[in-house]
């Protein structure tokens, strides 16, 4: 009787780690022995088919791009796209990289890509992102002195701002259904996601 062969796991990559895992997807890295660029992807099972987020070398004088914030919900993955140079720490004028906040559909593969805000400053950052399963997600972003909410729904070609000023709370977004949620100047408040 011949033995079965068996069959990797679907997502799989030897010598990967996951950073986050749904019973629809998983965000996974991996650290190449040859070269040191650690890589990291995301995957939906029932495609079978990776998508990288983000690569770079973080040795010492390494660059490239980091993956934050990584969320999963249905067939997609949002997260918070960087960039890093190891040089311009010995640079005391530099501010900073833009972020860029980024939603794929794993199913497709069409990427969203937008700004942490509006003026698209030479120095921003993210420091929330909620993603519901049918693609719309939302934002909490800063530079420029700014702070803003942003929401992107699905079906739509431009993200909204919702909300700006420097009261709003880093850490207060949050999603509940369909209904967003974020504190500003100690006050709570709410907007649908759609």
């Amino acid at each position: 009787m011949a033995k079965k062969r068996k069959h990797s796991p679907s997502c799989s990559l030897s010598g990967s780690k996951t950073l986050l895992t749904t019973r629809d997807a998983r965000v996974f890295y991996k650290t190449s022995s040859k070269t040191g660029t650690t890589t990291e992807y995301a995957c939906l099972f029932v495609r079978n088919k990776r998508f990288e987020l983000a690569s770079g070398d973080s040795e010492p004088g390494g660059s490239g791009d980091t993956a934050s914030l990584e969320t999963l919900s249905g067939s997609y993955v949002a997260y918070v796209l960087g960039h890093y140079d190891d040089s311009t720490r010995y640079d005391p004028s530099f501010a900073g990289f833009p972020a860029t906040v980024v939603s794929i559909n794993l199913s497709t593969g069409a990427q969203l890509r937008f700004p942490a805000v509006a003026a698209k400053p030479p120095a921003s950052g993210v420091s929330d992102l909620v993603l519901r399963g049918n693609g719309s997600f939302a934002w909490i972003g800063s530079g420029a002195g700014a702070t803003e909410v942003h929401r992107l729904k699905v079906g739509d070609a431009a993200d909204t701002t919702l909300d700006s000023g420097t009261g709003i709370q880093a850490g207060s977004l949050g999603l509940g259904g369909g209904t967003l949620y974020w504190t500003k100047g100690g006050m709570p408040f709410s907007a649908p996601l759609g």
